[in-house]
């Protein structure tokens, strides 16, 4: 089984509403995941919450970089 690191990562994600709002309290979400990554390029991260032993993975998010705080 091909070994994945495990990882914390802090991003911002654009967040949607409906119904009647404040201006001021539409804002982006600040969000906290924790994954394997399993694939990586330089505009993206994959991570995935489980690995299988055959390779596949299951709870994938596709995480843009620029979006990424730490």
């Amino acid at each position: 089984m091909k070994k994945y690191r495990k990882v914390t990562i802090k991003w911002r994600d654009a967040n949607a509403y409906s119904g009647w709002w404040e201006i001021d309290d539409i804002v982006p979400l600040d969000v906290v995941s924790t994954g394997f990554i399993v694939k990586e390029n330089k505009n993206y991260i994959v991570l995935a919450g489980s690995v299988a032993e055959n390779g596949q993975i299951n709870n994938a998010i596709s995480i843009p970089k620029k979006w990424i705080i730490k």
